[in-house]
């Protein structure tokens, strides 16, 4: 009873430590102190059933491993670790016969050992935990921060829209199973075969998505990385550089222009002129040109108390 003590004190010490460094991870990813307790709690567990599956598969594996030694060994893995079966027909319990000594048994019972039922209830928490955050908590709650809606009903009603595809699918998906398995013949359809097609369609639907997504991160992602060298960084600057140009030469022609055409009102309108106000409401907007920064190209034209710079139209030479 000790030695099994110390593989569940093994087993729990390994699920705080995955606990602790999905904390970690969510701690370094995101603002616990600011973002919704809800949010926090979903990501936690998320990232937690991911982790755990690192650590768990491990000790699964072992496990396996070490039974079949035992089965082919013609050993007893209940009597070598002291588990003990009810009689039922005496109603005490009893240990379990060995055909083959423990001594005499070559398997070697690994550190990490955990019984099958242990394993089996934990998979099945993992995994359907992991297929309600997948298929309805994840979602909902993704669209939910997305939706324009200014009542938790109405976030709710857009949120369920919303995700009427990903759930279309996966039922489309569900269907096809289904009438394949009601075709063959000795095949009979019961809530225990429902949970199985129900399980082949999450499967494959998400087999669908990773390879879809693996497709295009296989080829993006070099392509990105290829595309961050500093070579072809300079040769896209350089063709940049070509095009700004080119569009500084067109926006100057077009500044030019329009100053020809303020300085050409400026000569017709006086300042006694009606208009003349918005002409120097034009001119006020104008920027200021100095004769260090634009030689030659100034005119001076004078209204009642002031004096203004304006610059002429000339080619040659521009402005800084």
């Amino acid at each position: 009873m000790r030695k099994m003590a110390d593989h569940f004190a093994v087993f729990v010490l390994g699920l705080l430590a995955v606990f602790a460094v999905s904390l970690f991870t969510l701690y370094s990813y995101s603002n616990i102190r600011k973002q919704h307790v809800i949010v926090t709690v979903a990501t936690l567990i998320a990232w937690y059933s991911s982790f755990i599956i690192v650590f768990i598969l491990p000790l699964d594996i072992s496990a396996t491993k070490y039974k079949q030694c035992q089965k082919d060994h013609n050993c007893s893995l209940e009597n070598s670790n002291n588990i003990h079966e009810t009689d039922p027909h005496h109603g005490f319990l009893a240990n379990m016969t060995t055909v083959s000594s423990p001594s005499s048994c070559p398997c070697v019972e690994p550190w990490s050992w955990v019984p099958q039922t242990v394993l089996s209830v934990f998979w099945k928490i993992v995994y359907w935990g992991a297929q309600v955050l997948t298929w309805l908590v994840l979602p909902i709650m993704n669209s939910y921060a997305s939706a324009g809606e200014f009542t938790v009903i109405g976030k709710l009603k857009s949120a369920i829209i919303a995700n009427l595809i990903y759930y279309a699918t996966y039922v489309v998906i569900f269907c096809i199973c289904l009438i394949y398995l009601a075709t063959q013949p000795y095949v009979t359809i019961d809530l225990e075969n429902l949970k199985v097609i129900g399980i082949t369609a999450s499967n494959t639907w998400g087999l669908f998505l990773l390879v879809l997504l693996y497709g295009y991160g296989l080829v993006d992602i070099p392509r990105s990385i290829w595309q961050s060298s500093h070579t072809y960084m300079l040769q896209q600057t350089y063709f940049k550089v070509a095009k700004v140009t080119m569009e500084y030469s067109e926006a100057q022609e077009k500044y030019d222009d329009t100053l020809e055409d303020v300085r050409r009102s400026v000569e017709v309108i006086k300042y006694n002129h009606p208009f003349r106000k918005y002409v120097d409401t034009i001119l006020s907007k104008c920027p200021r040109i100095s004769g260090d920064h634009c030689e030659g190209m100034m005119i001076m034209w004078t209204t009642m108390n002031k004096t203004v710079a304006f610059p002429q139209r000339n080619h040659s030479s521009r402005c800084i």
